[in-house]
């Protein structure tokens, strides 16, 4: 199809329901709906299975579409356990879509709405699943530049996945524009720079300051004041008998507002972690109080697998998600 012809079909509005073809997909149920488009849950009738299909919005211009789906194939290249892959980049009939594996889950950022912030030790574990996904991109050249809660599903083993790379740029490309999502974007980001894998670190020490507190480190409702604190101002995280020196000093430098401030990719932030966070970011398995996590002891925390806490704190499942004493 070419881009008149793209251009005419998205100006007509799709009705997506349950039921509705997309192709070679049946539309099951909604996932989730964001700005630019909507992720339903779909059988493959093709190849009998269940994905995610991620079906950009009506009124997307023809070059966004074509962007869209030059990105995404890019990003299909990728293949790590901690990314979402991408299974497939089209359009049908008009209607570009994304095809994803279908994650059993629910994102950090339900996570973190319902059990609020994590111990320290547990955080550092979850990020780095993260930030080995984005390790993996940017060897590949490619920077996410909309990394956040939402977009960062724990399965059920409570390993992190990153996804929706809807956005992601190419190192290579060499060309600009502001794409993000305010709270997560870094400075450079917010003014439409070229994109570099520090703005990623940036976003994931905005992220690890929000486990490790429970809030957002920047706050607005307003997108432009969001903005316009991105740039001029520089991120605190709050302090907390929780967080020790050393760990502190690991997010204060991650989201420097000067990206040569900063760990220069994900690989780098992953290291210092390694070095700096010490036992003491998490209370003893004798003294788990939290009542929150599953992971809310360093029993727990220190394994990748997340099983059951013999303190009786934690829910006997092993994913990552709030409960209730005992």
């Amino acid at each position: 199809m070419n881009a008149p012809d793209r251009a005419t079909a998205l100006a007509r509005p799709h009705a997506h329901a349950a039921g509705v073809r997309v192709g070679r997909f049946v539309l099951i149920d909604s996932l989730g709906r964001g700005a630019q488009a909507t992720v339903w849950r779909a059988q493959d009738e093709r190849l009998d299975r269940e994905v995610a299909l991620k079906l950009l919005l009506p009124g997307a211009e023809a070059i966004s579409v074509n962007q869209w789906l030059h990105e995404a194939r890019a990003v299909s290249r990728l293949s790590h356990p901690n990314i979402v892959p991408v299974f497939e980049a089209d359009d049908a009939d008009g209607q570009p879509y994304l095809v994803f594996e279908l994650v059993r889950g629910r994102t950090l950022a339900e996570a973190l709405r319902a059990g609020g912030a994590m111990p320290a030790r547990a955080a550092v574990t979850l990020l780095r699943g993260v930030l080995e996904a984005l390790r993996a991109a940017h060897a590949q050249g490619i920077v996410h530049r909309d990394l956040k809660p939402s977009n960062i599903l724990l399965d059920p083993d409570g390993r992190a996945r990153v996804m929706d790379f809807g956005i992601a740029a190419r190192v290579s490309d060499g060309v600009g524009h502001i794409c993000g999502t305010p709270g997560y974007m870094s400075p450079e980001a917010a003014q439409g720079t070229v994109p570099t894998p520090t703005m990623d670190v940036f976003a994931a020490g905005m992220i690890l300051g929000e486990l490790l507190t429970g809030k957002r480190l920047l706050l607005e409702r307003d997108p432009h004041r969001a903005l316009h604190r991105t740039i001029h101002e520089d991120v605190v995280l709050p302090e907390s008998d929780a967080i020790d020196a050393g760990l502190r000093a690991i997010v204060q430098r991650a989201v420097a507002r000067a990206p040569g401030a900063r760990f220069e990719g994900a690989g780098a932030l992953v290291v210092a972690l390694m070095r700096g966070s010490s036992p003491r970011t998490s209370p003893p398995a004798r003294q788990c109080r939290t009542a929150r996590w599953t992971s809310c002891c360093a029993a727990c925390a220190t394994r990748a697998t997340f099983p059951r806490c013999p303190m009786r704190w934690c829910a006997s499942s092993a994913s990552l998600r709030p409960t209730t004493k005992a």
